[in-house]
């Protein structure tokens, strides 16, 4: 009990002592908010975010990559790489600096090699925009619990959600929000049915990539 009171106290104080979580996380949702439906337990939760500024940290030390253009999601562990670099050797060195970095269970680098315009900037962020919005009104989605990234028209989706169902409701509304968009999943799906944070439960191995036209 004491050791998760602590746990939670560390949660709501994150944000204040990093100053930069909501840059980390690709959907800009604070830690303490995300606390109340995600799908880990409290203390993973912590260590994902805590990981996340760590290798934010690191990347930013390198003067030949611009972390600023890449966004870092975690889940129980393992590092998503999403955004934009230079070219393939820089997309090979950034997994394996990350790779090195104590805590990284695994790195799945998703970054795309090039650029964009500042209009395909504004439409990826619009299309953020849109589907955040419209998981929020969806009945049976905790849009909390799942991080969503636009680089260059692509739509990517990471996070811990509870069921299949979910991850249909949530694919529907990336279709009705851009249609015709290539979507690629990263969702990783629970199997514990007791609220979060009150057990470790077991989890499902999938984290299923699905590549589509709508």
């Amino acid at each position: 009990m004491k050791r998760q009171i602590i746990l939670w106290a560390l949660l709501l104080l994150l944000p204040v002592m990093t100053g930069c979580v909501a840059a980390v996380v690709g959907t800009g949702v604070a830690v303490g908010y995300g606390a109340v439906t995600d799908e880990r337990p409290v203390g993973k939760l912590v260590d994902d975010k805590a990981l996340a500024v760590q290798i934010r940290t690191k990347l930013t030390s390198y003067s030949d990559i611009a972390a600023r253009r890449i966004t870092i999601d975690v889940v129980e562990g393992t590092v998503y790489l999403l955004g934009l670099t230079d070219s393939a050797e820089k997309k090979q060195a950034i997994t394996r600096i990350v790779g090195d970095i104590k805590g990284v269970l695994g790195v799945d680098n998703l970054l795309i090699i090039g650029s964009r315009s500042t209009g395909e900037y504004l439409s990826d962020k619009t299309n953020e925009a849109n589907i955040k919005g419209a998981m929020a009104g969806t009945p049976h989605v905790r849009s909390l619990n799942v991080y969503v990234t636009s680089v260059k028209g692509v739509i990517f989706l990471v996070g811990k959600i509870r069921t299949e169902e979910e991850r249909r409701l949530v694919h529907q509304v990336v279709k009705d929000a851009v249609p015709n968009a290539q979507v690629v999943d990263r969702i990783r799906i629970s199997q514990n049915p007791n609220p979060p944070g009150t057990s470790e439960g077991t989890d499902s191995a999938s984290a299923k990539q699905l590549d589509s036209t709508g």
